[in-house]
């Protein structure tokens, strides 16, 4: 939990609890050998939640971008790449 939670940027505690969670809504399931290190997997539940979550993202999205022009859209497009970028650099890859 210690690297996800670094890589997360977020608490130990919180990611346990979290994991937690997830595992006991059958969402996730650790599949390693070891009680020291954990080997997340979606479940088929799991997969299926992520879907209706995508399908939900993509939903509001199209709604929120549906007054743009397709040059706005591109811009925003851009903007958001370079945003989105510069978040999983400082979050996701620090050590």
């Amino acid at each position: 939990m210690k690297d996800m939670s670094i890589k997360m940027g977020a608490d130990k505690s919180l990611v346990t609890h979290a994991v937690s969670h997830l595992m006991e809504n059958e969402l996730v399931e650790d599949i390693s050998k070891s009680k020291k290190i954990y080997s997340l997997v979606l479940t088929e539940k799991g997969k299926n939640e992520m879907r209706v979550i995508q399908d939900s993202i993509d939903s509001i999205n199209s709604y929120l971008t549906s007054d743009l022009t397709p040059e706005e859209l591109e811009a925003f497009e851009r903007l958001y790449e370079k945003i989105d970028k510069k978040l999983r650099d400082q979050f996701l890859y620090r050590s």
